[in-house]
């Protein structure tokens, strides 16, 4: 008699906490794992540069020229991605440098300092910023490709590609020492209202300064 009103607990018990996990479960289903949920979409991966340009270039029969030929366009790619990756270091730097000029500015201009010529140099520097870091970030995003149909048009072709990867760096070059030559200025007209450390009238206040010389690759 005891066995039985023991059994009969605990069927009463496990009833009282399975039912519900039952009717959960059928509430709220577990996701089917062959449908993606949208926090755990897989997505596939693209293609590899070098897999892409192959494709391109499928109609050259000869197969170690296309071969040689995307290993050349990977090489470029690689001395983009190193370039851009120098001047984005140097960018860094700057900024880190424009910033403390501007604070230095409004300091300076809280405590009654006229840093009218200052305020106009550091506008005009940080417009030069921000116009090399798009270019540099706009070079480093460049992907190489070719489109070739037979092999005549293919020397030329990579000829082309290799002299315009030189002009647009040379060209992002010129507007990151835009830039520089732009802070540079912003330091000697600071310098000139006697402002913190670099406040000393001597020759740093009209001469180049040597803060920027060893970033510019």
């Amino acid at each position: 008699m005891l066995l039985k009103k023991n059994t009969a607990k605990i069927i009463f018990i496990l009833f009282l906490f399975i039912v519900p996990y039952i009717i959960s479960a059928q509430e709220f289903p577990p996701p089917d794992p062959l449908t993606p949920t949208s926090s755990g979409k897989q997505k596939s991966m693209p293609p590899h540069p070098r897999v892409i340009l192959l494709q391109k270039l499928k109609t050259i029969t000869d197969t170690i020229k296309a071969e040689k030929v995307a290993d050349i366009f990977m090489k470029l790619a690689d001395i983009n991605q190193q370039r851009t990756g120098q001047m984005q270091d140097v960018l860094d730097r700057m900024n880190a440098v424009l910033q403390s000029l501007l604070q230095k500015i409004e300091q300076a201009s809280a405590g009654g300092v006229d840093i009218t010529l200052a305020q106009q140099a550091a506008n005009e520097a940080q417009a030069a910023f921000d116009v090399a870091q798009a270019a540099v970030a706009s070079q480093s995003a460049k992907v190489f490709t070719l489109d070739a149909t037979n092999e005549a048009t293919l020397k030329p072709k990579v000829g082309q590609q290799v002299s315009q990867l030189q002009a647009d760096l040379q060209a992002v070059r010129s507007l990151v020492i835009e830039a520089k030559h732009k802070i540079s200025a912003v330091i000697r007209e600071l310098a000139k209202t006697g402002v913190g450390k670099i406040g000393q009238k001597d020759k740093s206040a009209t001469s180049e300064p040597a803060l920027f010389q060893p970033f510019i690759p």
